[in-house]
C-alpha cells in the first residue's frame, strides 16, 4: 500500500549579512566604532556575538564597539528560524598611556631655584615637553604633559607652580660710618624686611663663619674689624633665603700715648 503524500518545505537561509565598519577597527581606548549590517532585511533579527561566545552581546543592525574582540552577526528569520552568520570582524582597542606628573602640586618655589617635574614613564612613551620624562621649571605657571604610546595620547594632571620672591635683607649700621674706636662697637641691624618676624637671621663674618644665629635676632654687635653679611630665611613655610650685601666694619686700634718729660724739667 502507498503512504499518504508528505510535503517537505526547505526554507531558504537568510541573506548572509555583510558587516561594514564606520571607521578604523583599531583605535584608542575611549573611542568607538560602529559595526553595521549593510544589507539588512526588514523583519529579520540580527544578533551580535563575540567569537567563541554562545550568547548574543547585542541585538540590532548597528552595534557600537568599545572593547577589543572578534565580532560577527547572525541574521535570523523569526518565522522559519533559519540563520546565517556574517564573516568575523576583529576589533583592537589600544590602551592609553598613563599620564601623571609628580610632584602633584600646587608647589611654591623660591626665586632662582629650579623645579623638576617628572612624568610616569614606561617603554614606548613619548612626551610633549621633550625627549625626557622630566621637565625643568623656572617660572610660575600651570604645567601638564601629553604622553603618547602607539599613537594613543593622554593628558596628565595640571600642576600649578608659584615662584615667590626671596627676602631682600639690607644691613643698617650705627654709626653709619661703620667705624668705631678701640673698645667700641658697631651695631648692625637688618632692614628691607617687614615684619622682621617673617624671617630668621644668620650673621657671618668675612671667613664665612657663622657668628650669630640662626634665630630671630635681627641685630648683631660687631666688636672687631671685618666684613659682615646676614642671611634672612623666610618663616612663612617656603623657607626661601638670601644674603645681604656685605658691609665692612672698622674698629680702630688703640693708639698708645707716651708722655715724655724732658730732663732737668721742674
Amino acid at each position: 500500500a502507498l503512504s499518504l503524500p508528505y510535503t517537505v518545505n526547505v526554507n531558504p537561509l537568510p541573506i548572509v549579512p555583510i558587516v561594514i565598519a564606520s571607521g578604523p577597527t583599531s583605535f584608542c581606548a575611549g573611542a568607538s566604532v560602529n559595526l553595521i549590517v549593510s544589507n539588512q532585511v526588514v523583519g529579520h533579527i540580527y544578533d551580535w556575538y563575540l567569537s567563541g561566545g554562545n550568547a548574543p552581546v547585542f541585538t540590532g543592525t548597528t552595534y557600537t564597539i568599545i572593547n577589543s574582540g572578534i565580532y560577527y552577526v547572525k541574521a535570523r528569520n523569526p518565522i522559519t528560524l533559519c540563520e546565517s552568520n556574517s564573516s568575523t570582524t576583529p576589533i583592537t582597542v589600544n590602551p592609553l598611556p598613563t599620564a601623571a606628573i609628580t610632584p602633584a602640586g600646587p608647589i611654591t618655589v623660591c626665586a632662582g631655584d629650579n623645579l623638576v617635574l617628572t612624568a610616569f614613564n614606561s617603554p614606548g612613551y613619548s612626551f610633549s615637553w621633550g625627549s625626557s620624562n622630566t621637565n625643568v621649571i623656572s617660572s610660575s605657571g600651570i604645567y601638564n604633559v601629553t604622553v603618547t604610546l602607539n599613537g594613543c595620547s593622554a593628558i596628565s594632571n595640571d600642576v600649578t607652580v608659584n615662584y615667590i620672591s626671596n627676602p631682600s635683607p639690607i644691613i643698617i649700621s650705627s654709626p653709619v660710618s661703620l667705624e668705631a674706636c678701640f673698645g667700641g662697637s658697631v651695631n648692625l641691624s637688618v632692614g628691607g624686611i617687614f615684619p622682621l618676624t617673617a624671617c630668621t637671621y644668620e650673621w657671618f663674618n668675612s671667613a664665612g663663619i657663622l657668628v650669630q644665629g640662626p634665630g630671630t635676632n635681627s641685630s648683631y654687635i660687631a666688636t672687631s674689624s671685618g666684613t659682615y653679611r646676614v642671611k634672612a630665611t623666610s618663616t612663612l613655610g617656603t623657607f626661601c633665603s638670601s644674603f645681604s650685601a656685605p658691609v665692612t666694619v672698622t674698629i680702630h686700634p688703640n693708639i698708645p700715648v707716651s708722655i715724655i718729660i724732658p730732663p732737668n724739667s721742674s
